[in-house]
């Protein structure tokens, strides 16, 4: 019980500080650009998807409207029929990551606030196993935060999972953008790690 305590401490120290900001009107509901690799992110403005290099100071900027316009450091880029449908889809699974992420990002704030009760009822819990008190109201108070905290990881879990796969979706699509658009497929760092 006492390591269960230490552990719950430390996410408890670890969650405050969401928690906090979150009760002092902080906006952390919506993810500003997602990280894809290791050097690009991508960000909705609007109707324009923006996709940026971190590290670069040419070919730094990618930005797809949500009709299928290309641009590549403010020129326009030509397309055909075909590409534009596919940066028309891209834009639009591109947007749909974004939405998962600030779903997940909400979730996890009330993760954070579930780990905080959580703890606090364990630290009680321990606590009067030490005096050997008995509480069957405390006890039952304990169990339900208990499932509702670990029925909130299992969502952060799956929706983790799902975002992956979205994510991947994007990788697949970006692939298949460079096969058919040459200007993207003579920038090395579009969504390449």
């Amino acid at each position: 019980m006492r390591n269960l305590v230490v552990v719950l401490l430390v996410a408890v120290c670890v969650a405050l500080p969401a928690v906090v900001a979150a009760g002092h009107g902080h906006d952390h509901h919506h993810c500003r650009g997602i990280s894809m690799t290791h050097h690009t992110s991508l960000d909705i403005d609007g109707d324009l998807l923006v996709i940026t290099h971190r590290d670069r100071r040419e070919h730094e900027e990618i930005v797809i409207s949500d009709d299928g316009d290309l641009t590549i450091d403010d020129q326009r880029i030509e397309t055909d029929g075909k590409s534009r449908k596919l940066l028309k889809k891209f834009f639009r699974e591109a947007a749909r990551l974004e939405e998962q992420a600030d779903l997940i990002a909400e979730d996890a704030e009330e993760l954070a606030e579930d780990a905080t009760s959580f703890a606090a009822a364990a630290i009680r819990q321990a606590l009067r196993g030490l005096s050997d008190e008995d509480d069957d109201d405390a006890d039952a108070e304990f169990a339900d935060l208990k499932v509702d905290f670990e029925g909130r990881s299992e969502l952060i879990e799956r929706l983790g999972d799902e975002i992956g796969d979205q994510a991947d979706k994007l990788t697949d699509l970006a692939d298949q953008l460079k096969d058919r658009i040459p200007e993207l497929n003579q920038l090395d760092w579009f969504l390449e790690d």
